[in-house]
């Protein structure tokens, strides 16, 4: 499951259980999108303890999680994007050749 969320993107996921059981453990990311339509992660979190039976409760209750992220940390992240923009900036300007 993934949605846009305050200028950002979330997703919700489902993965299995330790050790490799039939329970799934909900995972949440958060990122954004470059304006070469590229997505930067900015953020993943696993829920190992909470498992459930059910996928899509699972990927639900990620994409719960991911909106918590975002409302608790949405200066960091922000902060975060704005940092991984200028140092996207920075590299392709040293690989660009210089004009005289």
């Amino acid at each position: 499951m993934q949605e846009q969320y305050k200028n950002f993107w979330i997703s919700g996921h489902a993965t299995p259980g330790y050790p490799a059981g039939h329970n799934l453990t909900p995972s949440a990311s958060v990122s954004y999108q470059r304006t070469d339509n590229s997505l930067i992660d900015l953020s993943t979190m696993n829920v190992h303890n909470f498992t459930f039976d059910d996928r899509e409760d699972a990927e639900l209750i990620g994409l719960e999680l991911a909106r918590l992220i975002v409302d608790t940390c949405y200066p960091e992240l922000r902060r975060e994007q704005e940092e991984t923009e200028r140092r996207v900036s920075e590299r392709q300007s040293r690989k660009s050749p210089s004009r005289r």
